[in-house]
Formats: structure tokens, sequence, C-alpha cells
């Protein structure tokens, strides 16, 4: 039986910048594991009036997210799912192929 994994990430809350990634804040939204770190290249920052820190990402523009998570178990297949909050509505970010372990690292 495969095991998937379902990752609802609200981007919110820029902190630490590094080179390329920026790590950001997340909401964990039904993760099966343990998310310990989310981190996202191609972010721009805003301030709000409240003082928040928001990671915007530019129409036209090819962000990577990277998810940094503990499983409890053996994983034979990781599906991604990410949401973004825009406004009051969340919305799915569209994704060319929601397998996670072709591409992960």
């Amino acid at each position: 039986m495969s095991t998937s994994v379902i990752f609802l990430a609200t981007l919110f809350a820029v902190s630490y910048a590094s080179a390329d990634f920026q790590k950001i804040g997340f909401k964990d939204c039904k993760s099966k594991f343990k998310i310990l770190d989310v981190e996202a290249s191609g972010c721009h920052i805003k301030q709000t009036p409240n003082g928040k820190k928001l990671c915007e990402f530019i129409e036209g523009t090819t962000p990577r997210i990277r998810i940094k998570f503990i499983p409890d178990e053996t994983v034979t297949s990781l599906k991604t799912q990410i949401k973004a909050k825009i406004g009051q509505t969340f919305l799915e970010f569209p994704m060319a192929d929601a397998d996670a372990c072709k591409y992960g690292g």
C-alpha cells in the first residue's frame, strides 16, 4: 500500500534569507508528517501595514518551493499539493506533476 502525503502550505511570512532560497512561514494543514522547514525561491518580499512580511510570487515567473519533513513510516509515494492564500481565498498552485518523488532531493 502506498502512502500519499498532502502538503497544504500557506505562504505568508518571510524570515532568514539564503543565496537563492528564503525560509518562509507556513501553516501545516493536515500534513501526515512533521514539517520542519519551508523555503521558496523567486519570492518578492512585501511588508503589510500591520508589519507582516508576505512572500509574493510574481506572475510569469517559475518559483520553487522546498519542504523539509520527517516521515514516521516508510514512504513509497509522495504527492505534493500547495495552496496559497490570496485575499480571503485559498487557491491551489498549478503543478505540472504532483509526484514529489520524481523531483525531490
